[in-house]
């Protein structure tokens, strides 16, 4: 005799063949030989069921299964049906719900059922819960409302009713897509079937105090995860997105350590490491909230959100049926344990889901003291100096991903001292913010480490400025003047003297050659800096505040209108530069508190600076100092971005060159950019030079 499971698989083809002969077969559908062996036929039967030796055979084996299964109780010993009553048990699944399930995995499996279900064609689904009661042995209502919208089933996705394929195959329930498989292998216990939908999350690696820039978002979300883990309410939903590696996944394991609860992450690949498709990752989704609702406190993360809410386009014929509105909505309002939903863009959601999550944080890349203190902990045991972990968080495109993979990198390849051990961060670092971002050059390092305001030769007293900043942390400043002049450098030394992030954009940045797209770029640019309560320092600035009497294009004036209501609305601190200050706006020119004119240092300004060039190159002092004062004191038009460019000469040589020849540099700097613009060659004292 046949295994119960193979007895039951046999008898439900054979009802569904007897249901279709009573509703009157359709002509031209032929029965497959497999059926006609188990039927004890030989011979070709072209009518199909309509052939009556063949019905006459389905009523005899029919009644022969049906005896057979009373006979043998309800056991079922067959891979699918052991999986499927694990599955119920979970799932807290009735008789009928089980039933339901286990058809829809075996009419993927069994040949016998796969072939009934051809026969008969169409029918399966215009009858769809009539055929599943005969078939199943159950009331029609007790299907209908295993199958409801809120049922189990229905409502994680797992059992939909079924179609007609464009193959030609109909099938009267369908089961989630991929999960077929699931059902027809081995598992080593339930936990082992159940870790294809969920997982253990990892402890965070960061702290509360590595997301002290979002300090007050966590500390309503904490609050939030709290009080629905406490009272068990349900459909409470976050949303956390970002550009990639700012944290977000962190900051979910974070917060759910802080609400006291476990946490679980929704599975996104397979075995093989292959990645899951959508549809069978939101059938995840909503059996763990099933398996989890009685598991304690618990938070369930759904990493890559976009494959939850798609960009909207034209699905393929062979892709499984996207879920409807309404079933999208019912599972954003009904999870029974907190869910955190991360991703990269929100901007091809629909509005009708946004508006269903309790809060919503943008989580921008951590501000420079952020930045530092999570390299510092992340290099630990390289050695590497404070100097050059305070050089390095400077870069605002420096995310916590960059920083792991670069320090795991160094301590794979292994590094025999400080000095390579920076080399090689670097290195990593370069290689991948340049892949991942737009290259921009940064300030040097000899500014970012040795910056002295004293040094600068401005119109205002810039210390004083620093310190009305400081005290305000608000304000617009136009910085002009020629180029290397130091407005750069003072723009990151208020940064850091502020210890906020500095948000630096240039031209190429943020102009678009799509007409609005500019427009996008600079609100955005805001945006952005007051979710970061960053500082913005718009460099090359000219590009955008021209005189509109001047503009020979509608576009060119809405830009310069942009940026002037984004300026007046912004509550921060705004800085821009330009060495054409001339073409500004005359209205735009009025926007700005403060407009700092920056000149080349004058005499004692450039001794300053050749002193501390000597020191930093490590060079010797063969010729007297006052006789060299004299000599640097006349190079007119030196700027300190020309000292800063003999000591990257100097460095890249790896030769320690004397104070003279450190000056003889410094002269030909001078010598290159008096030809480069015409102007006279040689030591000269310019006119109106400040003392």
């Amino acid at each position: 005799m046949h295994e119960r499971g193979i007895l039951q698989t046999e008898l439900w083809g054979l009802r569904l063949l007897a249901f279709a002969i009573e509703r009157g077969p359709a002509p031209g559908r032929t029965l497959d030989t497999t059926w006609v062996r188990t039927l004890g036929l030989g011979g070709r039967f072209d009518d199909g069921l309509r052939d009556e030796a063949i019905q006459k055979a389905i009523r005899k084996r029919r009644k022969h299964a049906e005896k057979a299964c009373a006979a043998e109780g309800a056991k079922r010993s067959s891979l699918i049906f052991e999986n499927v009553e694990t599955f119920a048990r979970a799932l807290g699944l009735d008789a009928v719900e089980r039933d339901v399930l286990a058809l829809a995995v075996a009419s993927h499996d069994d040949d016998l059922l796969k072939a009934a279900f051809a026969a008969v064609g169409a029918e399966v689904t215009q009858r769809s819960t009539e055929l599943l009661a005969r078939v199943l042995g159950h009331d029609r209502a007790a299907i209908q409302q295993a199958l409801a919208s809120s049922s189990v089933l229905a409502s994680t996705g797992l059992v939909r009713l079924g179609k007609c394929h464009h193959y030609g195959h109909c099938e009267p329930t369908q089961l989630a897509y991929g999960f077929a498989e699931l059902f027809c292998r081995e598992h080593d216990g339930e936990a082992a079937m159940f870790a294809r939908f969920f997982r253990h999350g990892r402890a965070a690696r960061l702290a509360r105090a590595d997301y002290d820039h979002v300090e007050a978002d966590v500390a309503v979300i904490v609050s939030l995860l709290k009080a629905a883990v406490a009272e068990r309410t349900p459909g409470v939903n976050i949303l956390v997105h970002g550009k990639p590696g700012t944290g977000k996944t962190e900051l979910a394991r974070m917060v759910a350590s802080e609400a006291g609860a476990k946490l679980f992450e929704v599975v996104d690949d397979d075995e093989e490491g292959d990645p899951i498709q959508r549809q069978r990752r939101l059938s995840a989704y909503s059996l763990a909230q099933r398996l989890l609702a009685n598991s304690g406190p618990a938070v369930l993360v759904f990493d890559e959100l976009e494959d939850a809410f798609p960009k909207a386009r034209l699905a393929s014929i062979d892709e499984p049926p996207e879920p409807d509105k309404g079933w999208t909505v019912r599972m954003l309002e009904t999870n029974a344990i907190p869910a955190i939903w991360l991703g990269n863009r929100i901007s091809q959601i629909d509005p009708a889901f946004l508006r269903r999550f309790d809060y919503v944080l943008e989580l921008g890349t951590p501000p420079a003291k952020v930045r530092k203190r999570v390299l510092a902990r992340y290099a630990n045991g390289l050695q590497v100096r404070d100097t050059w972990i305070e050089r390095a968080a400077r870069d605002e495109r420096l995310t916590p991903a960059h920083i792991e993979r670069a320090t795991r990198v160094v301590r794979l390849v292994g590094a025999a001292s400080p000095a390579l051990a920076e080399s090689t961060l670097e290195r990593v670092l370069d290689r991948s913010l340049s892949a991942t971002t737009m290259a921009r050059p940064s300030i040097s390092a000899a500014h970012c480490e040795r910056f002295d305001l004293g040094a600068l030769q401005a119109s205002e007293d810039l210390g004083r400025v620093v310190e009305g900043l400081s005290r305000t942390r608000s304000g617009s400043i136009c910085l002009y003047g020629p180029p290397g002049t130091g407005k750069t450098a003072f723009a990151h030394h208020v940064s850091t003297v502020l210890d906020c992030p500095l948000h630096v954009r240039r031209a190429s940045d943020l102009l678009s050659p799509y007409v609005g797209e500019t427009e996008q770029n600079l609100a955005e640019m805001f945006r952005r800096a007051r979710n970061e309560r960053a500082m913005i320092f718009l460099d090359e600035a000219d590009s955008f505040f021209r005189s509109r009497a001047r503009a020979n294009t509608s576009w060119e004036v809405t830009q310069v209108n942009e940026l002037l209501v984004q300026v007046e609305m912004f509550d921060g601190v705004f800085v821009c530069a330009t060495n054409l200050v001339d073409q500004f706006d005359d209205a735009s020119m009025r926007r700005f508190g403060l407009k700092i004119r920056f000149d080349p240092p004058n005499g004692e300004q450039r001794w300053r600076l050749f002193e501390r060039l000597v020191q930093d190159a490590g060079a010797s002092w063969d010729v007297d100092a006052s006789a060299l004062k004299a000599v640097v004191g006349r190079l007119a038009g030196i700027t300190p971005g020309d000292f800063a460019t003999v000591l990257r000469r100097a460095r890249l040589l790896g030769v320690s060159e004397s104070a003279a020849a450190l000056a003889e540099s410094l002269r030909r700097e001078v010598r290159g950019k008096a030809a480069g613009s015409n102007r006279e060659i040689g030591f000269v004292q310019e006119p109106g030079e400040r003392a």
